[in-house]
């Protein structure tokens, strides 16, 4: 049907929305990352694996002012809270969030990281004017 055939287009167009848009955020400026940029981030890592975690994630990054700084630092015990109930699931983005760590470490090693973590400005948490 005429329907089913444009739901199927708009999904599509949607998909390769996302695609460039995920395309675009740079895993080395994480930190500087608002809410925005690691909700795409996190749908598109592995081809959509935790897109279903993604609303419960973000929920849990505001309510507890998670800036984009910390994601590296959160555990299994805190992503379990935040919703990941999967534990195959919660190993994998555990070490998608790790990842991101030694995207900025250059030959400034652990020292240039810590240099990086106090900026908040740019974190998940950023964006309290509209609650939601």
């Amino acid at each position: 049907t005429t329907t089913t055939e444009s739901v199927a287009l708009l999904q599509q167009q949607q998909q390769q929305q996302q695609a460039v848009v995920v395309a675009n955020i740079d895993p080395r400026r994480y930190e500087q990352w608002n809410s925005q940029q690691v909700e795409n981030w996190l749908t598109g890592l592995e081809s959509g694996r935790y897109r279903r975690y993604v609303h419960q994630l973000m929920s849990g990054f505001t309510n507890d002012a998670v800036p984009a700084s910390d994601l590296p630092d959160l555990d299994q015990g805190i992503l379990r809270v935040f919703g990941v109930d999967n534990h195959h699931d919660r190993q994998g983005l555990l070490r998608q969030l790790q990842r991101l760590r030694g995207s900025t470490i250059g030959e400034g090693g652990a020292d240039e990281a810590e240099g990086h973590g106090t900026t908040t400005q740019g974190g998940v948490s950023s964006d309290d004017e509209g609650d939601e």
